[in-house]
């Protein structure tokens, strides 16, 4: 890999470790739903002004109904159907349980590049991968509250799906920048022209999203009333402003980053490296947020740091 190679997947992680920060503020107030079509709308906007930047003029898009379609099929897999079944699994076991589970999408792209694209799987970048993925489950390791079975047995099946879903997902990005010749700016905003009417599509196909988007319109909360009406309403507009950031960072300029790496090394490679975000995020949650990190986390940052090396070996 070469070092512009590195710089764009070290810009990834970073852009992916800033979301869930971003993201933290819109959770307490929305539901995954509205989260995902609100974020849709910065991550077009900031796709738009990156295309407007990078190319111009000179930006082309596919014609071909085929391309097109796969484009539509990796939305649907990796942005809709693996973040919804993340999303459930989250509902189901936690968030720590959760994540370190679906952590595991590296080692589907491993395996899917290696059957799929025909990429050689060394020795050193198969370690490296298990040792990433064995940091993340370190890091998000906490302690196991007592469940039923069933959604136990349910939320570990949701998130190995996600995984799935994310795993087969990148190796199409990979397939699409690499032997159709789409351009990587390019492929990302179609990918934000996608995602945004599928998101909306969702969330206002329920009773429930139809609501909350009457809430969004009008800009206040309906169950404010009186004095705390206008700060409630400054709340959730800041909150609404972290949401669209989110996706400005993590799915706008994330994306096009983690696209561009593809360009400049086997997807084998980068996507162990920009999977180490978890890692990022605990750094950034201990020395800003000022959060408190536990033995078995740094021993979660120890492998992520170890397993990156070997794949950069």
């Amino acid at each position: 890999m070469t070092l512009a190679g590195l710089l764009l997947c070290a810009g990834t992680a970073i852009c992916w470790a800033s979301s869930p920060l971003l993201l933290r503020e819109g959770m307490k107030s929305f539901s995954y739903q509205e989260i995902n079509a609100v974020r849709s709308l910065g991550f077009l906007g900031g796709s738009i002004v990156v295309l407007l930047t990078l190319l111009g003029t000179s930006a082309t898009f596919p014609t071909s109904p085929f391309l097109l379609g796969v484009v539509l099929c990796n939305v649907l897999l990796g942005n809709i159907l693996g973040d919804v079944a993340y999303f459930a699994a989250i509902k189901s076991i936690g968030v720590s349980r959760a994540v370190a589970i679906s952590s595991a999408y590296p080692l589907v792209v491993t395996a899917v590049s290696w059957l799929w694209l025909g990429e050689h799987i060394t020795l050193h970048v198969l370690a490296g991968t298990v040792c990433i993925v064995l940091g993340l489950v370190f890091l998000r390791m906490e302690g196991h509250d007592r469940e039923q079975p069933q959604a136990a047995t349910k939320g570990f099946l949701l998130s190995i799906l996600a995984a799935l879903c994310w795993g087969i997902g990148i190796p199409i990005s990979k397939w699409l920048i690499s032997s159709a010749g789409m351009d990587p700016v390019t492929f990302n905003f179609l990918r934000a022209l996608t995602l945004v009417p599928l998101t909306w599509g969702i969330w206002l196909s329920s009773a429930k999203g139809r609501r909350e988007a009457k809430t969004f319109l009008s800009r206040r909360d309906e169950t404010s009333r009186g004095d705390n009406a206008v700060s409630a309403g400054k709340t959730l507009a800041l909150r609404r402003l972290s949401v669209v950031l989110a996706g400005v960072v993590g799915l706008s300029l994330g994306g096009v980053l983690f696209t561009l790496s593809l360009r400049t090394a086997p997807v084998s490679l980068v996507t162990p490296i920009t999977a180490t975000s978890p890692f990022l995020t605990a750094l950034f949650s201990f020395f800003v947020l000022r959060e408190p990190t536990r033995a078995v986390q740094w021993a979660g940052i120890a492998f992520i740091v170890g397993g990156s090396a070997a794949i950069g070996m």
